[in-house]
């Protein structure tokens, strides 16, 4: 009776940990109950010595209903306690697991609470995003532990029918847990859509960053003195610059739109780096740009200049060429003849005169040709210049030659005015030296003759080593003291010509005088 009393699982948890109880005093009665049939078994078999025919059937058959009972009842009395410590203890580990889960929830409850906290630089939006999807990833594992849970806590009230494990409980849990899976997944669409936001916006930035330091090293590369482009080149490569870094304030100005969204989500200090940063970007674009048009501007400016030089500088080269080429026309047309080699040698100095002049010009054409050349490589000017230069000297150094040409002849005919004048120094010694000592009277018409023509020699000789003297000087040549030297010996030498014929024609005359007397007497 106390079995069948004691035996349901039926009610709450204080019910069955009662009946366990009970279960557990029914158990310690069970020694009891052995020694109890062990004496009705000993009683029964001394009535069995003693009964015959049917009461000794009648004691068997009780002793067989006595037995039977007792082992209906101990197995009644372990499998009631069995069944009612199962049931106990299933609750406790749903109990356990239900109490660990709570635990969780409430952790989880206070960690997805606070408001999202601003966060310095992308970095730490990316950790904080990858901890919020940690959490709901945590949130969505537990979903299956709330589902066994579930499964267990129905059983329990299949078994039980208590109603704290009723299914309404268990909807009201599950919609906790819905609604806390609802706020992490929507924290983290919200820091999702925020890092999202910083992610494009530091993308975008980057590739600005990077576009710009390319185009500020192309400006680098085209305006440093190393650059060997013209000054045309430059200038395209300006005139570029400048429409691609004008091309992008478009890009620039939704940068700093992007950037100024972004900040809004970002902590102060983050926020007043990113607005820094997008204030540093703007300068650095001005920069440049302005650059490239003020060197544009400066470059168009030096063009105009260059090509206003480079006219002046191609005009003056053609004068100069047209002077050279007058000069070397009014050369070709010299007589060198001997008689005219004076006036010859004026002429080429008046010449060579007139182009060592142009010399100063000469040297201010290279300076502005390497100039101009700074500014830009023009080959055609280069060459017009050189050509002209190499043209300057082409004539001048003709000049040269053929003043020394014309100088070489000047030599030449003193030499041979020396020679000549040699012959006649011996002529007129030899001469001299026969007709100081004459005796024999028919001989004088004879030298009075050769001196005659001796005289006539010098005369000739003196005015012509006179007029090479007076071209000698006249054209630097240092020769003129050995003709001073000659001019004196001719001097002399006709001086005592002179004094001899005086002689000879006195002598003649007192022969002629002789002879004339002679003849008379």
């Amino acid at each position: 009776e106390q079995v069948e009393a004691n035996d349901s699982i039926l009610g709450p948890r204080s019910a069955l940990e009662a009946r366990l109880k009970a279960s557990e005093n029914i158990l310690k009665e069970e020694p009891e109950g052995k020694l109890k049939l062990q004496m009705v078994l000993l009683k029964a078999e001394s009535l069995l010595h003693n009964r015959k025919g049917d009461k000794k059937h009648e004691i068997q058959a009780a002793l067989k209903e006595i037995k039977t009972m007792w082992e209906e009842t101990t197995i009644s009395m372990i499998h009631c306690h069995s069944r009612i410590e199962w049931v106990l203890l299933h609750w406790s580990e749903y109990l356990k697991a239900e109490g660990e889960y709570f635990s969780w929830f409430l952790n989880m409850k206070q960690k997805l609470e606070p408001n999202l906290e601003l966060q310095l630089d992308l970095k730490e939006k990316q950790l904080q995003l990858s901890h919020h999807r940690i959490l709901l990833s945590n949130i969505h594992n537990q979903s299956a532990l709330l589902q066994r849970l579930a499964q267990e806590r129905g059983s329990l009230f299949e078994k039980t029918k208590d109603p704290t494990l009723h299914e309404d409980i268990q909807r009201k849990v599950n919609a906790e847990h819905q609604e806390l899976q609802r706020q992490a997944k929507e924290k983290v669409n919200v820091l999702e859509a925020i890092t999202e936001e910083h992610e494009q916006y530091q993308e975008s930035l980057d590739k600005f960053q990077n576009w710009l330091n390319s185009i500020s090293e192309k400006y680098d590369g085209i305006t440093t003195k190393d650059y060997t482009g013209s000054i045309e080149e430059i200038l395209k490569g300006l005139r570029e610059l400048a429409d691609a870094v004008s091309s992008k304030e478009e890009d620039l100005l939704q940068l700093e739109h992007n950037g100024k969204a972004v900040t809004g989500n970002t902590s102060p200090l983050g926020a007043e780096h990113i607005t820094r940063e997008l204030e540093e970007l703007r300068e650095k674009w001005e920069r440049l740009r302005l650059s490239c048009t003020q060197d544009k501007e400066a470059l168009l400016q030096s063009q105009q200049e260059f090509t206003s030089r480079a006219q002046q500088l191609e005009k003056n080269v053609a004068e100069f060429n047209n002077l050279v080429h007058k000069v070397e026309v009014e050369t070709l047309n010299v007589d060198d003849t001997n008689d005219e080699l004076e006036t010859t040698w004026r002429k080429y100095v008046i010449s060579r005169k007139t182009l060592l002049e142009e010399q100063p010009h000469v040297e201010h054409f290279m300076l502005e040709l390497k100039e101009l050349f700074s500014l830009s490589q023009d080959q055609n000017l280069s060459n017009c210049v050189l050509l002209a230069i190499r043209e300057y000297h082409r004539v001048t150094g003709r000049l040269d030659v053929m003043c020394n040409q014309v100088e070489m002849k000047m030599r030449q005919n003193v030499q041979q005015l020396q020679g000549e004048f040699q012959q006649w120094r011996s002529r007129t010694r030899r001469l001299l030296d026969l007709s100081s000592d004459i005796t024999d009277t028919t001989l004088l018409g004879v030298y009075l003759q050769q001196i005659e023509d001796c005289l006539s020699q010098s005369s000739l000789l003196h005015n012509q080593f006179s007029s090479s003297q007076v071209k000698q000087r006249t054209m630097g040549i240092d020769s003129s003291e050995d003709l001073s030297d000659v001019l004196q010996q001719t001097q002399l030498l006709t001086e005592r010509l002179l004094e001899l014929r005086q002689k000879l024609q006195s002598s003649l005359s007192q022969s002629e005088e002789f002879a004339a007397t002679y003849q008379l007497c």
